[in-house]
C-alpha cells in the first residue's frame, strides 16, 4: 500500500466517476488516494476497521473463513465497489476478508471524518442505502449459487466473475496452476474434481488452458451454463 501524493490525483477519479454528485465537498477534501498491489488484504474478518474504502481502479475478492479453516468466495468488486459501509453504518467489525485481486487504486476517508463531513448529507445517505441494498440483494444470488448449484456451474460463473468487461479470449492471470488448489477450495470442491470440470471445459472449446493458465474462448456458452448468476 503506497499513498499516492499527486496533487490532482484524488480530483481526477472523483470527477472521473461523478462522485461530485454524491460526496460533498469537505467529505472529497478529506479523501487520500492510495494504490495496492495484488494479493494485498484490505481487511479480515474480525478485524477493526476505521475506514471507508472506494475502488476506482482494478478488482477486489470477498470470501469467507469457516470455522474448519477453509475459504468461501463471496463476491468479486469492480468501481465503485464501497469496502467498509456496513461496518461504519453498524459499528460492527467486518464478516469476511477482501483482497485485491489486481492492482487496484482506492479513495480512502477515515470513519471520523467520513462521520464528520457526511453522516447528515442526504446525496451521500441515500448513495450509502442504495449500494448496501445491493449488496443484500446481490448476496441472495451467492447463496443459491454456493448451496444449490452443481460445480460446474460455479466454475463458469468464476471464470465470467474473474473476466467481466474483458474481451473473449482474454488469459486469465489470477488461474494459474498453484492457484486451482485456492479456486477448488473456494467454490467449495476437491482439487481433482476442478480439474475435471476444466479439462472437460477445454474439450468443450469454451476454455484453453496453456502455460499454466486459462483463457476463455466461448464467453455466450459459459453465459449460458452459469444461468446468470456471478460473483459479484
Amino acid at each position: 500500500m503506497r499513498k499516492i501524493t499527486h496533487p490532482d490525483a484524488t480530483a481526477r477519479y472523483v470527477r472521473e466517476f461523478g462522485l461530485d454528485g454524491i460526496c460533498g465537498e469537505r467529505m472529497i477534501a478529506k479523501m487520500s488516494l492510495y494504490a495496492y498491489d495484488k494479493g494485498e488484504l484490505i481487511c479480515s474478518a474480525g478485524s477493526s476497521m476505521s475506514h471507508l474504502y472506494i475502488l476506482v481502479r482494478g478488482k477486489l475478492k470477498v470470501y469467507s473463513m469457516l470455522p474448519n479453516g477453509k475459504s468461501v468466495l463471496l463476491r468479486f468488486y469492480e468501481p465503485l465497489g464501497i469496502i467498509g459501509d456496513v461496518e461504519w453504518a453498524t459499528g460492527y467489525p467486518p464478516r469476511c476478508s477482501v483482497e485485491t485481486l489486481t492492482d487496484c487504486l482506492m479513495l480512502v476517508i477515515s470513519y471520523e471524518q467520513l462521520t464528520e463531513t457526511s453522516s447528515h448529507d442526504p446525496a451521500w445517505l441515500r448513495y450509502m442505502m442504495k449500494h448496501i441494498a445491493h449488496k443484500l440483494y446481490t448476496n441472495s444470488n451467492t447463496l443459491s449459487l454456493n448451496l444449490t448449484y452443481p460445480v460446474e456451474n460455479r466454475v463458469a460463473s468464476y471464470l465470467l466473475s474473474v473476466t467481466s468487461g474483458e474481451n473473449p479470449g482474454v488469459r486469465v492471470g489470477e488461474i494459474r496452476t498453484p492457484k486451482l488448489l485456492e479456486l477448488a477450495e473456494l467454490i467449495g470442491t476437491s482439487y481433482r474434481h476442478l480439474n475435471r470440470i476444466l479439462a472437460q471445459f477445454a474439450a468443450d472449446g469454451m476454455i484453453e488452458r496453456r502455460r499454466g493458465a486459462i483463457g476463455i474462448r466461448d464467453v455466450e456458452r459459459l453465459k449460458k451454463l452459469a444461468e446468470g448468476l456471478l460473483y459479484n
